[in-house]
């Protein structure tokens, strides 16, 4: 019964966290609807509003909320980086706004059939699909930054390297210490 009751009590929690994270991004989607291009704050909390759906709709194992809120975190995420341009902004603007709107579309679908003890068997494939292809449509609009790409690449690398040689040092300074411990223990005797 406890169970029962606690159970009830993570379901009420996670249904009134998302719906809050979701009348927040209408409030936004409505503020930025008439405007030419999305005001980077409010691409940040919408992103930020759904990696907090993904999360908790994963715990909850809401895998098809989780799916797709992925999915929109991933355009968003993009859109973040690599989209600077404010005439590329304003051409992708309502775009974007119709892309979250179907997504929280699809969410709210899904909490109302929670909400009401039903299944949420709702599929995001289209959704998905449909944000696939918008995010397409974005990488031949605004390219991934190569440059930056390439400069993470270096740094990783450089990384990897000084780490490569903090290991080998620390090997040599274990070997060197092993080497004179006075006592003929198996570990000692194996590392020198």
């Amino acid at each position: 019964m406890r169970e029962k009751m606690d159970n009830q009590g993570m379901l009420d929690t996670y249904l009134f966290e998302c719906e809050q994270l979701l009348e927040q991004i209408q409030t936004i989607l409505m503020e930025q609807k008439e405007k030419e291009a999305m005001e980077e704050e409010g691409l940040h909390e919408i992103f930020r509003a759904m990696h907090t759906i993904k999360g908790i709709s994963g715990m909850m194992m809401f895998d098809e909320i989780k799916r797709i809120s992925h999915k929109l975190e991933d355009v968003l995420s993009y859109l973040r980086e690599n989209v600077g341009d404010q005439d590329k902004k304003s051409e992708i603007h309502m775009e974007l706004v119709e892309q979250v709107s179907m997504v929280t579309d699809f969410i709210n679908t899904e909490l109302a059939k929670i909400g009401d003890a039903k299944a949420a068997d709702g599929k995001a494939d289209d959704c998905v699909s449909k944000l696939e292809a918008f995010l397409e449509r974005l990488n031949v609009l605004s390219p991934a930054k190569e440059k930056g790409v390439e400069e993470k690449r270096k740094a990783e690398k450089n990384a990897k390297i000084r780490l490569m040689n903090i290991i080998m040092l620390l090997q040599e300074i274990l070997h060197s210490v092993f080497k004179r411990c006075r006592f003929s223990c198996t570990f000692c005797t194996h590392l020198a």
